[in-house]
């Protein structure tokens, strides 16, 4: 199922208020293409570093293989730890965005990013089980969802401002509010799991992972636009 978004993001589906980015925080893109793999000694499918011209990110600590790639995309397992490590991808998540561009192919992607404040143990996710994308807060009761097929190329987005988080899926928006002790800072991003940790491999799913986009100052309609066009670019390559 092919979704094509034209028209312009409903009310609220955007970071009104772009802040002014710290030094060195401008925006990030990564995409899955040979250029910005480095790849484990003897291999040439397997990741342990995968960048672009401002940001890296490195495998976490279980994932001692490396992340598989196959030319065209990364590829993550159900149950296989293959998640990457974006470290102090966002130095303040009172007013910031992050989202990713992957295909999913029937099975369970269950976790995709993961927002962690930097020292700490609460975590904001993005996941989809079955037909639905959520957002989800592990020490708080958010937790929003909204509809995608279990097959198909998605983009999705999810922008943080004081307190108040949007989930954006193929052109669709929610809104809700995170619990009170989450608070602003800085915070890493985990590609495809939920952490450093070793364990939850229930949360590690399958899903084809082509780009993965980093907005520090919080995302405007230029940057959704450009997300977007990504969207449709990726939805042409897999047709």
């Amino acid at each position: 199922m092919t979704l094509d978004y034209r028209g312009r993001l409903p009310d609220g589906a955007l970071i009104r208020r772009v802040v002014t980015a710290p030094d060195g925080a401008a925006p990030v893109h990564l995409r899955a293409e040979h250029g910005a793999m480095t790849y484990a000694a003897g291999t040439t499918d397997r990741v342990i570093r995968w960048a672009c011209a401002t940001q890296a990110a490195v495998p976490v600590a279980p994932n001692a293989a490396g992340t598989r790639f196959d030319g065209r995309a990364l590829v993550f397992e159900p149950g296989v730890q293959g998640g990457l490590h974006l470290p102090a991808a966002l130095p303040d998540t009172g007013a910031c965005a992050f989202g990713l561009v992957y295909r999913a192919s029937g099975e369970t992607p269950e976790t995709l990013l993961t927002l962690q404040p930097t020292g700490r143990k609460d975590y904001l996710y993005l996941a989809q089980r079955g037909a639905t994308v959520l957002a989800g807060q592990d020490a708080g009761d958010l937790a929003l969802g909204l509809p995608a097929p279990d097959t198909g190329v998605h983009l999705v987005l999810c922008g943080l401002e004081g307190g108040r988080v949007t989930l954006m899926v193929n052109g669709a928006s929610a809104t809700g509010t995170l619990g009170a002790g989450w608070g602003n800072g800085a915070a890493d991003l985990f590609i495809g799991c939920r952490g450093q940790r070793g364990g939850l491999k229930r949360k590690l799913g399958g899903f084809r992972l082509s780009d993965v986009m980093v907005w520090p100052q919080g995302l405007d309609e230029a940057g959704a636009a450009a997300a977007r066009a990504v969207w449709q670019e990726r939805m042409r390559d897999a047709a």
